[in-house]
């Protein structure tokens, strides 16, 4: 088999699973809408510097390890966290240090199957002094983010590496901010939190997608109001093309809200579920990271692949939770088998229905160890909302103003213009 095949089949096969170098699909920006609304004063926050990426290595050979070090250690974008020349090692390693990255060689690779860190992989590459049919096809298996022959591509993986971190929108890329809204349990407010967060981003002058990952419930497409019998396009319809998946084919299946957002919306029929893979959803959110302004994901109800692969995705991760002991309960079990805010993971926390209550914030703090990041006070204009398929009217008060003042917080990577915010 011809080598430059086999080299074109990896490229199409990592796209497909959001593991790919991907070019940022370049397109006519459609004109920002107004801001719109009481008290929008725009994202004025600032981002804090950018930290550098922080790499793991593992390679075997003693001479090929060295070289590779050296080359990482003369990059300001990067700091080398640990180095092992035991592939044995990786996984304690991975165990006692957060990295971005890795960069490991052929006879390390066999550990990225160790169940201790299978679920929790940060961006791994494959770097070869000769790139040979088995390592290629190695690197398929595994679901690596890409390989490289050394030293020939030494500057395209420190490139790749140094994107790796996870703090930030990547501005200087144009990738878009990428919000992986989770919720505590069951009816904490995770489609109203995502629905509505999205809706206030696009008053606010950017331009959100959300992504519908709760493939098993669609609370989505009910949320948003979307009408059945038009059969709207969902993330299914990419499953005949995950192989070759491209920025057009992604747009073509979203679904556009009236309130200036799109949607990439769960399969409406549950036998089209099992079709629809993780990295598909990689693939994808990949790909309207490149587009987009903001990625909201709507994180499915469980602790399961695709959730765990949203929160790996995520530049922040939005834990919802409700000022009740089951809600407190579920979002400690949450945070325990995501990894969140231990290091590896950050969260914010944002309490919903906030109001007068037993439980209290000093409670949420004493209990889960964060402090919570913002509220969403009770409305009575949410469930009514709720009950007619639509979003928070524009002219929302409570409930809506405590949505725009998030959205300011979050939406940091994105200040609008002067004569926008003073609009």
């Amino acid at each position: 088999m011809d080598e430059k095949f086999v080299e074109s089949e990896y490229a199409r096969n990592s796209q497909a699973q959001g593991r790919l170098r991907l070019a940022r699909h370049h397109e006519a920006a459609p004109p920002k809408p107004t801001p719109q609304g009481p008290d929008w004063e725009g994202p004025v926050l600032v981002r804090p510097a950018r930290v550098p990426s922080r790499v793991l290595v593992g390679i075997r050979d003693l001479a090929f390890h060295q070289e590779v070090l050296d080359w990482l250690e003369r990059d300001a974008r990067l700091e080398v966290v640990g180095a092992t020349a035991e592939p044995e090692r990786l996984v304690q390693l991975a165990s006692d240090t957060f990295a971005d990255a890795w960069v490991i060689c052929p006879s390390a690779a066999r550990q990225l199957r160790h169940p201790a860190i299978r679920h929790q992989l940060p961006r791994v590459v494959l770097v070869a002094q000769e790139m040979t049919i088995p390592i290629l096809r190695e690197a398929i298996e595994l679901g690596t983010h890409g390989v490289f022959a050394w030293p020939e591509e030494r500057d395209d993986l420190s490139d790749l590496i140094a994107g790796s971190t996870r703090q930030g929108s990547d501005t200087e890329s144009g990738r878009g901010r990428v919000l992986a809204v989770v919720g505590a349990r069951g009816g904490a407010g995770t489609t109203f939190l995502a629905s509505n967060l999205a809706a206030t981003f696009a008053m606010g002058g950017l331009r959100p997608v959300i992504v519908d990952m709760d493939d098993g419930f669609a609370d989505l497409t009910v949320a948003l109001g979307v009408p059945l019998e038009d059969r709207p396009r969902t993330v299914s319809d990419l499953v005949p093309v995950a192989d070759e998946l491209s920025p057009e084919h992604v747009e073509d299946a979203l679904y556009r809200h009236s309130a200036g957002f799109f949607a990439l919306l769960a399969p409406l029929e549950p036998a089209e579920v099992s079709a629809v893979s993780a990295g598909l959803y990689a693939g994808a959110i990949a790909l309207l990271a490149g587009s987009f302004e903001v990625v909201i994901l709507h994180v499915p109800r469980t602790i399961e692949e695709v959730a765990r692969l949203a929160v790996m995705l995520a530049d922040d991760v939005l834990l919802v939770a409700n000022q009740d002991l089951f809600s407190l309960f579920g979002a400690r079990r949450t945070m325990a088998a995501l990894g969140l805010g231990q290091g590896a993971k950050s969260c914010r926390v944002i309490v919903n229905k906030l109001a007068r209550h037993e439980v209290t914030s000093a409670d949420l703090v004493r209990v889960l160890g964060v402090t919570p990041t913002a509220g969403i006070r009770f409305d009575p204009a949410v469930k009514r909302a709720q009950d007619r398929g639509e979003l928070l009217p524009v002219r929302s008060r409570r409930a809506g103003r405590d949505l725009r003042r998030l959205a300011r917080l979050l939406a940091v990577d994105h200040p609008l213009s002067g004569a926008e915010r003073s609009s």
